[in-house]
């Protein structure tokens, strides 16, 4: 009995003892939007034409498409964003003639407005990519704006298109989803806890065996 409880003892103490391991990251946050004119879709900003289930993204409308959206990190650190378009009809090439080249720009200050081009991280889309998904983190963004810093600060990030292409394009645009991925330290108990636990665990194990001994 006394090599049990001790056993039990020095595992309740490995157990209360600080790890030095690093949290891995998890998913704090989700958020999608479903574009088009359909009940429960989402009209973004700008005025680009509605379908049922898309918004049609022009390089021409005098409002251009831009979306804003909100995170809740939980109190977390955040590692990464993780961004998934769902779209088609992004364009062709002839004779390596850009008629279409759109790129999805993550904006690093909403007031720039969606025609700003100094502070955007660039993705470009292609109809064999989608669903595309890309990621913003610390290490990703190199452009002149620190875009995921900014997203961090204001907890929410902006979204807009931009077409390098030779004519007047459009493609459509289904939905967008960012997950957001980071740690959160947990509150460490204080020193005193696991060496009580341990014990109260112990003295339980020793009532049982003694109450199963006065039965036999």
């Amino acid at each position: 009995m006394t090599k049990v409880l001790l056993m039990l003892l020095a595992l309740g103490l490995m157990s209360g003892a600080p790890s030095q391991a690093t949290a891995l990251p998890i998913q704090l946050d989700s958020v999608s939007r479903d574009y088009g004119s359909a009940p429960g879709k989402v009209d973004p900003g700008g005025n680009d034409v509605l379908t049922p289930d898309s918004v049609s993204v022009s390089d021409q409308s005098t409002g251009r498409f831009f979306d804003s959206l909100a995170f809740d990190f939980q109190g977390g650190v955040v590692d990464r964003f993780e961004i998934t378009l769902n779209y088609s009809g992004v364009g062709p090439r002839y004779f390596f003639v850009p008629l279409e080249a759109w790129s999805v720009r993550n904006l690093g200050s909403i007031s720039s407005g969606p025609d700003r081009a100094d502070d955007d991280l660039f993705v470009g889309l292609t109809d064999a990519a989608s669903p595309l998904t890309y990621v913003i983190s610390a290490a990703t963004d190199t452009g002149d704006i620190d875009v995921f810093s900014t997203w961090v600060g204001n907890e929410g990030g902006s979204l807009a298109f931009s077409d390098g292409g030779a004519l007047a394009n459009t493609f459509d645009l289904r939905s967008v989803q960012i997950d957001v991925y980071g740690t959160i330290t947990p509150i460490p108990l204080p020193a005193g806890i696991p060496l009580l636990l341990s014990a109260l665990g112990c003295f339980a194990f020793w009532r049982r065996s003694q109450r199963r001994r006065q039965t036999a």
